[in-house]
């Protein structure tokens, strides 16, 4: 996805009103993995 950055910000900068337009970088996101874990956790206690 990085290296679509510069095509996305190109992008947002035809589109928004500032002056200057911010640097994008993307992270994985491993939240919903980890949430999944918990919950399968979770469902192993019996609570």
């Amino acid at each position: 996805m990085n290296h679509a950055a510069g095509f996305v910000q190109a992008r947002l900068a035809k589109n928004l009103k500032t002056r200057n337009t911010p640097k994008l970088r993307f992270k994985e996101d491993h939240s919903i993995e980890y949430g999944s874990e918990m919950i399968q956790k979770l469902k192993e206690l019996d609570i």
